[in-house]
């Protein structure tokens, strides 16, 4: 079932491999099995848990040398939703440099050290080596290409990997700016959120979080400039509701406050509606595959919906998890 790409299907024989553990003649075979529709599942499908059953020994074995890195940094991921974050961060650090999935352990060691540990310079640190490996792509690309055989080396190309450091490095520039803005040093904030392109997908967020450090330094134009452009045609299909409450409190904050009014005005009329909307909507279906099916028509447009509303589903659809989740129910 899996080499017909029928995955739901081979994970529910997978499992029953996993339960029975060691007892099964391919308890370790499986592993392998398990790396690679960590590819193909989203997150909700719990590739992660499963993985965590196993004992870090079971990775050790010979066959299991081209997805071995991608094991430990599935544990760590494991682990990091566990709770444990010493374990996670162990796993994550026992990710070889020259692995395809080094960027993802390195950006998830970042986050856990500066979300749950608290660290913030080993976090800046893990971070700042994304940032290097963004500027010299070429000597990664290579050393990862080295590492790679047959299936694999099809599918992370040169193009591939560079694709994924561009991700990579935009994701950790928005981190940075985090958490920077966590410890009050705006301009350094602002400086990261800055480097994230217009191209990207992520750059109406960095602006609207950047927003919020120009008005933590009392730079209000600069603030109200991002406002602005978020309000533009361009962002139509972009909701950031806190953007219109940002700009009524500094409006407020200047005794403008017509202005204030007028802000809080269109936060109601826009989303005042789209609220009730949306609580009707989910109120409409009590079984999920009927409001799957509902779902697959506001994908098509078909979903009998006013237009801001539609859009808004739409952008909440556009959410890489939630985007992998219907590619495989579909």
């Amino acid at each position: 079932m899996y080499d017909l790409k029928l995955y739901a299907g081979a994970l529910a024989y997978f499992d029953r491999i996993v339960e029975a553990g060691d007892a099964h003649a391919f308890h370790g075979a499986t592993l392998k099995y398990l790396a690679r529709l960590a590819k193909a599942l989203p997150e909700t499908a719990g590739i992660y848990t499963r993985i965590g059953t196993y004992s870090e020994t079971a990775f050790e074995s010979p066959a299991l040398e081209d997805v071995r890195d991608e094991l430990i940094y599935l544990q760590g991921r494991h682990f990091y939703r566990k709770g444990d974050v010493d374990k996670a961060l162990e796993m994550f650090g026992r990710v070889r440099e020259d692995s395809v999935v080094w960027l993802r352990a390195k950006f998830f060691q970042g986050v856990t050290l500066a979300a749950r540990k608290f660290d913030g310079p080993a976090a800046l640190e893990a971070f700042q080596s994304i940032l290097v490996v963004g500027e010299e792509r070429g000597a990664f690309i290579s050393s990862v290409r080295k590492r790679l055989k047959g299936a694999d080396a099809k599918e992370w190309s040169e193009g591939a990997i560079n694709k994924e450091i561009t991700q990579f490095v935009e994701l950790t520039n928005l981190q940075l700016g985090r958490v920077f803005y966590s410890v009050r040093d705006y301009d350094k904030a602002i400086k990261y959120f800055e480097k994230i392109p217009q191209i990207s997908i992520d750059w109406p967020l960095a602006l609207f979080e950047a927003s919020w450090a120009y008005f933590m330094k009392n730079m209000n134009d600069k603030a109200l400039g991002n406002i602005h452009s978020l309000g533009a045609p361009y962002f139509e299909n972009e909701f950031f509701p806190e953007a219109t409450i940002l700009r009524a409190v500094i409006y407020y904050q200047y005794c403008l406050y017509d202005r204030a009014l007028e802000a809080v005005a269109d936060y109601n009329d826009k989303y005042g509606p789209l609220k009730k909307n949306l609580i009707e909507i989910a109120g409409k279906y009590e079984d999920q595959a009927d409001f799957y099916a509902y779902i697959g028509k506001v994908r098509a447009g078909k979903g009998g919906i006013d237009k801001p509303t539609e859009r808004l589903l739409l952008s909440a659809l556009r959410d890489r998890t939630v985007a992998k989740s219907f590619e495989w129910v579909d």
